[in-house]
């Protein structure tokens, strides 16, 4: 358990799985809501949510990827035409990561997509920002395409949602219905673009969600090109990742473009599915006509009962 000092007291024998169950919990942490911290694997303030250490260690390469963006793109101007080495290597790291700041979750239903999509979502709000950025508040554009169980809207709505206060309440809670939210008491937050697909599954007319989601990037793009650096964005999937399902997935990766795809694996065939064929390395994508596709990772985690 966690001492006063908010650090861990890991048994000899302690392996890298955080569970609830108190022989093989190692880092729960009683904290008050308001508390939120990267260092201590909460993925909610209700009540603490234990993640595994699979999951911090995705999150955490996600976030440094993400933050080697932001110092690129806030880099003075004078510097950026210096010819010098580190200035060289950064605009190379940009142009062939330009896409890491997109984040897609995916998995079958009941591995966990929603714990883990508001860890991350809260991991990228507290991160640190670069030092001339510091004066900025940190933002994160949430794209739900979960029609079933959406994180911010009722069932049967694809949205976009930038929020600027991390998630520390259960679904029902932050729901944005009549256009707007009450978040924090004090921040209020609404849908930057939200759409009625009418359905709690994309199976009922797969084209029409296709395009939803395509308009909702659209609104996206335009969102960016009104800010100095680029919003994260997190996409929230649902859990239909077998055969037709998994063509409408892949269709919503050629469509969103992201850097990360987060993948959790349950611990039945049901809840299997093979994402490496949507691995994206520099040199497959030379000669490539779309814009920002420079590079993806997948990121393959365990659901806590695999």
């Amino acid at each position: 358990l966690g001492n006063d000092n908010n650090e861990a007291n890991h048994p000899e024998d302690a392996n890298d799985y955080y569970s609830a169950y108190p022989k093989e919990s190692y880092n729960i942490r009683l904290l008050k809501p308001c508390v939120l911290k990267p260092e201590n694997y909460t993925a909610s303030g209700g009540g603490v949510s234990t993640i595994l250490r699979q999951w911090k260690n995705a999150a955490d390469k996600i976030v440094n990827a993400m933050q080697l963006i932001e110092k690129e793109e806030t880099l003075p101007f004078h510097a950026q035409e210096e010819e010098d080495d580190v200035g060289n290597s950064l605009r190379q790291t940009a142009e062939t990561v330009s896409n890491q700041n997109r984040v897609l979750v995916c998995g079958a239903k009941n591995v966990g997509k929603s714990t883990f999509l508001r860890y991350i979502i809260n991991r990228t709000l507290s991160a640190p920002k670069p030092i001339i950025l510091t004066k900025q508040t940190s933002e994160v554009a949430i794209l739900d395409l979960d029609s079933g169980q959406p994180e911010l809207s009722p069932p049967g709505m694809l949205t976009l949602t930038v929020l600027k206060r991390p998630l520390l309440s259960d679904p029902p809670m932050n729901m944005v219905v009549g256009g707007c939210s009450i978040h924090n008491d004090d921040e209020r937050f609404h849908h930057e673009a939200a759409y009625f697909f009418g359905d709690v599954t994309s199976k009922s007319d797969p084209d029409t969600f296709i395009q939803m989601v395509s308009q909702l990037m659209q609104q996206y793009e335009k969102l960016n090109a009104e800010k100095e650096t680029p919003i994260p964005l997190i996409v929230n999937t649902d859990g239909w990742v077998k055969g037709f399902g998994y063509e409408i997935l892949s269709a919503i990766i050629g469509a969103i473009n992201p850097g990360h795809v987060v993948q959790i694996l349950g611990n039945t065939k049901a809840k299997s599915f093979d994402m490496s064929s949507h691995v994206l390395l520099p040199s497959e994508c030379i000669g490539s006509n779309r814009k920002g596709m420079q590079q993806r990772h997948v990121h393959v985690i365990q659901s806590y009962d695999g």
